[in-house]
């Protein structure tokens, strides 16, 4: 995913539980992968590991963003949802 994406996209991470040990470990490995590929991290939503919760924090985040995503991930397969339009 992150090698199809240009320097500066915007890109947003849908974790899981926010106070798993394995939700912050996922989610501060795709922190690592976005800083690397020098892409620009504008959100992260906690979706509890469902994939209904992390569809509705995924809208709410993109609803909130002024700018569109290049691309949203979650952390886990339930959640990944492709939001872009």
């Amino acid at each position: 995913m992150l090698r199809a994406l240009k320097p500066r996209s915007k890109v947003a991470i849908i974790g899981g539980l926010p106070g798993s040990i394995n939700a912050k470990a996922r989610s501060d490995g795709y922190r690592e992968a976005i800083a690397s590929a020098i892409l620009t991290l504008t959100a992260l939503a906690w979706g509890d590991w469902e994939r209904e919760p992390g569809r509705a924090a995924a809208h709410r985040k993109q609803l909130s963003q002024p700018a569109r995503l290049s691309q949203s991930a979650g952390t886990h397969h339930d959640q990944c949802i492709n939001l872009q339009r």
